[in-house]
């Protein structure tokens, strides 16, 4: 029995919410938890997806060219700043528009694979504003990440990101956060399981065994075609 549109209405589901953090300082990284998301994580038709950003915190600047600042031996001299409020402002007015830029360009993707979406900018704490966020959009989903690199200067960043995921995961409630960087962690560890053991008691035991097949034989002096492993000294017992 087919069912009217007022039926098909009343059965009509919602679309699961996804928060995807993309930090627009890292463009590398952020791709790569985007395209992970679009292979693993979101569905089209089904999902609609928060691209959000946040940026960090305007400072003020009053328009003063000379500031006093008094040193150590009691007598204050002048400095003159090089930062203009106007040129300070037009900077913050183009980064949001770059930034704007770059997650429009992300929604175009999605849309072509058939996924709504939204973009979210904001300024302040990173942590602050996705704790926000999180309770302004009620998402279904947080995606959160950021691939693993060798350079001591990018697993500093890993750790920063990886400790806003931890603390996201432990501050909001009944919201499944994911991350990237937790999944790889997850197959580099099975691979590890899986990888067959070697006791350091049979390296050991290796190394001695090669150690014997490469050591030179004793050079002592032997006599006699029929016992060539008797020693001269016996001839004298």
């Amino acid at each position: 029995m087919a069912l009217s549109e007022k039926e098909l209405a009343k059965c009509d589901y919602r679309r699961r919410t996804i928060l995807l953090a993309y930090n627009p300082n890292c463009i590398t990284k952020s791709q790569q938890l985007l395209e992970w998301a679009i292979s693993n994580i979101i569905r089209p038709n089904l999902d609609h997806v928060y691209i959000f950003s946040v940026l960090p915190p305007q400072k003020l600047y009053y328009p003063v060219i000379d500031v006093w600042t008094f040193g150590l031996v009691g007598y204050a001299n002048t400095y003159t700043t090089t930062t203009n409020h106007d040129d300070y402002q037009e900077y913050i007015k183009n980064e949001q528009e770059s930034v704007k830029s770059t997650l429009r360009n992300i929604s175009f993707q999605l849309k072509g694979k058939n996924v709504t979406s939204n973009i979210i900018i904001s300024r302040g704490n990173v942590r602050e504003e996705l704790l926000k966020i999180c309770e302004s959009v009620k998402p279904d989903v947080v995606l959160i990440g950021s691939s693993p690199s060798s350079s001591s200067s990018s697993k500093v960043k890993n750790l920063l990101n990886r400790s806003t995921f931890d603390y996201i995961k432990n501050n909001v409630k009944n919201i499944e956060v994911q991350s990237n960087v937790e999944h790889e962690e997850f197959k580099n560890k099975n691979n590890k399981v899986n990888e067959p053991k070697v006791s350091k008691k049979k390296i050991y035991r290796a190394i001695q065994d090669v150690m014997k097949q490469i050591k030179p034989k004793s050079c002592d002096t032997s006599v006699g075609p029929t016992n060539p492993n008797k020693s001269y000294h016996k001839l004298y017992d």
